[in-house]
């Protein structure tokens, strides 16, 4: 369910956490950096919620509408826009019924929901949508590819409204989108198959744990070896955020035989490049290619299987 990509970025953020914590309780560090990493997989399902619970919220102005004594027949029929999709109620039933952990409940957004509305009501693809009556289900499915997408890239209203719950949102949306659109793309009529639970025994799962437990007890011998690459830096100068990037690359060269040290290079100047200042990613890929050829000299690198490619 989740990237390499994102699994290292969610590491460099609980480490950065725990160094700026000045805390040595390292199982504590890494049970908050387990809670982040299974936070996705409750904000996943959260979203396949969603269109169900503006479906509600529609119906409930369809509602208030109809109670008034010149009823406005275009906006009752405007707001029954969900009443015709019965994937949005599917994908609400598979989730409530999969017994899995969920964040919040929609009814905490909902004041939000006539502004998006406003919005989503002006939009091509929901005016070609109220169109018709009795969409079929490759209709439905295709709408509700349209709408997710539509929210997740491309309404800043949405995106700040789903920033204020969960504060990873911006790291983890595109990540998010993909898994969702997977779900989406693979229902059927009758069935949502959703994406598998995630597990401490997963595989990107205990990679970030050690990866994580590596850096916090390896941190003086990590140290040592970016000292002796950067004598012409002094290393308490180097940004914070730069040095603990380095030092999950080293691990990763050390204790990992098989990712490519190239690959764990590219990864984490891709990385600096988001999180760190404009010249960071010069800075440390100079460090790391001086370690990636000093280690391998000093027989302390050891690769086997697709890590002994260097691409």
């Amino acid at each position: 369910m989740l990237s390499r990509r994102l699994i290292r970025i969610k590491t460099l953020q609980a480490l950065y956490s725990y160094k700026q914590q000045e805390s040595d309780q390292v199982q504590r560090g890494k049970e908050q950096l387990l809670q982040q990493l299974f936070r996705f997989e409750a904000y996943y399902l959260f979203l396949l919620q969603f269109p169900a619970a503006f479906r509600d919220f529609l119906n409930s102005i369809a509602d208030m509408e109809r109670q008034k004594f010149f009823p406005d027949k275009e906006r009752i029929r405007e707001c029954m826009a969900l009443n015709n999709n019965a994937l949005a109620g599917l994908l609400d039933e598979t989730v409530s019924k999969s017994g899995r952990v969920r964040s919040f409940n929609w009814d905490q957004a909902a004041e939000s929901f006539d502004h998006l509305w406003n919005d989503l009501k002006e939009q091509e693809f929901v005016r070609d949508y109220l169109v018709f009556d009795k969409p079929d289900f490759s209709m439905q499915r295709e709408f509700l590819l349209q709408l997710f997408d539509y929210l997740m890239n491309a309404n800043e209203f949405f995106n700040d409204l789903m920033e204020e719950h969960y504060p990873s949102w911006y790291d983890d949306e595109q990540q998010l989108w993909r898994v969702v659109y997977k779900t989406l793309e693979a229902a059927k009529e009758q069935q949502v198959t959703l994406a598998a639970t995630m597990r401490k025994t997963d595989d990107e799962i205990e990679f970030s744990c050690e990866l994580f437990t590596l850096v916090c007890t390896h941190e003086e011998e990590f140290e040592r070896h970016i000292k002796q690459a950067s004598s012409n830096w002094d290393t308490e100068r180097i940004a914070l955020v730069d040095m603990v990037i380095m030092k999950m690359a080293i691990a990763e060269f050390l204790h990992f035989p098989h990712i490519p040290p190239k690959v764990s290079i590219n990864e984490y100047l891709e990385i600096a490049k988001e999180y760190s200042t404009p010249n960071s990613s010069r800075f440390i890929n100079g460090i790391l290619d001086k370690l990636r050829i000093s280690l391998q000299d000093e027989g302390l690198m050891h690769k086997t299987g697709r890590g002994l490619r260097e691409n």
